[in-house]
């Protein structure tokens, strides 16, 4: 640098607010001095203007003064300065930075213009953020370190590093950010409607916050989703792709995925069983949502859909993976499968509407549990029946629409532990029908199925849980016109105690059951022990042996009798007497019967 340069330089960083006077010329040496690293210089608010179009360097030693402040042009860049690209910097839009260089916000305006940051050797460090906006595009093309965050508005952002971005978060309204060499690294915000595009081999998010819609295209490409997504309550919206994985997310019970109208396979990566949450989940008729995908992953998933309480249509198929595929209804909206469904794991409806139509009924899924909050619709299938297959179980105490046939070999099991299934139309018994009697409870104390009319057939068992009957006790298992028989009925015969019950069949009468009789039992007041002495052999009898164990503890007299009590014999509820020798050096022996 010559000195007239140099000069210039000294004089641009005296009008950086020190006013000239009558040592001007002291002034200007300190600026030299300055420039020279041993003054400081208060931050500029600078504008590119790339006057030098050969090299287009951004840099702190001054050599290329390719900016403006104010109306002062060939202005040098200092660490801490702030930085604005806009209209003024064409042709120089590609801007070299060189070394390190520190600003302290950078804004880039692409109304107008586009630029780009290259240069392998050069980074963009420190605190500051950087804002782009307008219609144009922002290239990234350095490795950077820059940690205040990227805002992206209504621009283009292209990253062709990991860290192009720096470490700080991405903020994403309304713009699209280009990633061409994997995984984003920074976590992503959106707002309003904003866009990722994958132009990578196999790409993908981390974190994911925000309440905007994120669209999403990977033409041909694999997209992971590897980051947390609990936060986040937009909507994924996949408009192109091949697959997408779950591969270290657990998705997020407020974020919808919309799988969009092409071949978009959605599965899960991450080699560990458990609950993917998707908020809603929506997507054509070639789309589809499978288990364990990757070499050497068999894992169980289950994905519990509906969390944004929304409404949605999934045309798609729901698949097994390497590993079994279950689906869990949650949230108040409906969630409506219209495809081909294949997966084996369970089914359960906990809240809102689950509804099936056309040919998607899950005929491998082995359970299907419809909670009490829960609704299963099978109206939308072919004569508004559902027909279970000979291996399913339908369980719960929630509400079918429809009708349902439950040929032989399939299972239903009424209530919530004890509970009323509801089924709006006709309910065909074929297979085994297992019901519980509890009354302990304080409102329902059987099960029950109501339903606008019941055919009986197969077998009815009926097993009392809770404590002992009485005669005359009533039970209403059936509600609604009934017609047929069953060809086997089973209710409880033994209870507690050693009791023993007759019932009154009143099925084909009002759909109940009554306690006829009750006998037997065990008197429950400890029997006495008897005791003989033989010798030295003591002989302990007591007059019954049903439901009565004896149980010992050894202690000093001094000490006396504590809690510390063992079954002497195990298993002596069969037999009512034994025998022990008495040894008079041992410490004292203490007996007594448990029921």
């Amino acid at each position: 640098m010559n000195l007239e340069n140099k000069l210039r330089g000294a004089a641009a960083v005296c009008r950086r607010g020190i006013h000239f006077n009558a040592f001007g010329l002291v002034w200007l040496l300190a600026g030299a001095l300055w420039l020279a690293g041993v003054g400081n210089s208060p931050a500029a608010a600078l504008i590119w203007h790339g006057v030098n179009y050969a090299n287009n360097y951004w840099d702190t030693n001054g050599s290329d003064q390719n900016w403006q402040s104010g109306i002062t042009p060939n202005f040098p860049f200092n660490n801490g300065d702030s930085v604005t690209f806009n209209n003024n910097g064409f042709p120089s839009t590609n801007v070299n930075v060189v070394g390190f260089v520190q600003p302290a916000t950078i804004t880039v305006d692409t109304s107008v213009v586009s630029y780009a940051f290259t240069n392998a050797t050069g980074s963009i460090i420190g605190p500051g953020g950087l804002l782009v906006f307008g219609l144009g595009k922002l290239t990234l093309a350095t490795t950077n370190a820059y940690s205040g965050g990227t805002t992206v508005s209504n621009a283009l952002l292209q990253l062709n590093s990991s860290t192009a971005a720096g470490s700080g978060p991405i903020t994403n309204s309304g713009g699209t950010v280009y990633v061409n060499y994997g995984v984003l690294a920074n976590s992503l915000t959106c707002f309003g409607t904003a866009t990722v595009t994958n132009t990578g081999h196999t790409g993908g998010i981390g974190m994911l916050n925000g309440s905007g819609t994120l669209a999403i295209n990977s033409p041909g490409q694999v997209f992971d989703l590897t980051g947390d997504m609990t936060s986040y309550g937009g909507t994924l919206i996949f408009n192109s792709g091949t697959f997408v994985r779950f591969n270290g997310s657990w998705g997020g019970t407020n974020a919808g995925f919309d799988l969009g109208s092409g071949n978009l396979a959605l599965n899960k990566r991450t080699t560990s069983a458990g609950t993917v949450a998707l908020g809603a989940l929506a997507g054509g008729p070639n789309t589809s949502l499978s288990g364990a995908s990757g070499s050497g992953n068999t894992t169980a998933t289950v994905y519990s859909i509906g969390g944004k309480n929304s409404s949605t249509v999934f045309s798609g198929t729901v698949a097994n993976g390497a590993g079994t595929t279950g689906i869990t209804k949650v949230g108040n909206g409906t969630l409506t499968l219209a495809g081909t469904n294949a997966y084996t794991g369970s089914t359960t409806v906990s809240s809102g509407v689950l509804a099936v139509t056309g040919q998607a009924w899950p005929a491998g899924s082995a359970t299907i549990v419809v909670a009490t909050n829960g609704v299963l619709d099978v109206s939308g299938l072919a004569g508004g029946l559902v027909t279970l297959s000979s291996s399913q179980t339908l369980k719960g105490g929630g509400t079918i629409r429809g009708s349902v046939n439950a040929p032989a070999n399939s299972v239903i099991l009424p209530g919530d532990g004890v509970g009323v299934l509801t089924v709006t139309n006709a309910i065909t018994l074929g297979g085994t029908v297992l019901m519980e009697l509890n009354n302990s409870l304080v409102t329902a104390t059987n099960d029950r199925i109501v339903a606008a009319a019941i055919s009986y057939g197969g077998t009815l068992t009926v097993t009392n849980v809770g404590p002992a009957l009485a005669v005359g006790q009533s039970f209403q298992l059936f509600s609604g016109p009934r017609n047929g028989a069953f060809a086997a009925v089973n209710l409880p015969t033994n209870g507690a105690n050693s009791l023993a019950y007759t019932w009154t069949n009143k099925l084909s009468v009002d759909g109940s059951i009554q306690v006829l009789t009750v006998t037997g039992g065990v008197n429950t007041n400890p029997p006495p022990i008897i005791t003989s002495l033989n010798g030295t052999t003591l002989t302990l009898s007591w007059p019954t042996n049903s439901g009565w164990t004896l149980q010992m503890q050894t202690n000093r007299l001094s000490t006396g009798i504590g809690t510390n009590w063992v079954d002497y014999v195990p298993g002596t509820t069969g037999i009512t007497t034994t025998n022990l020798t008495v040894d008079p050096a041992k410490p004292a022996v203490f007996f007594r019967l448990k029921y």
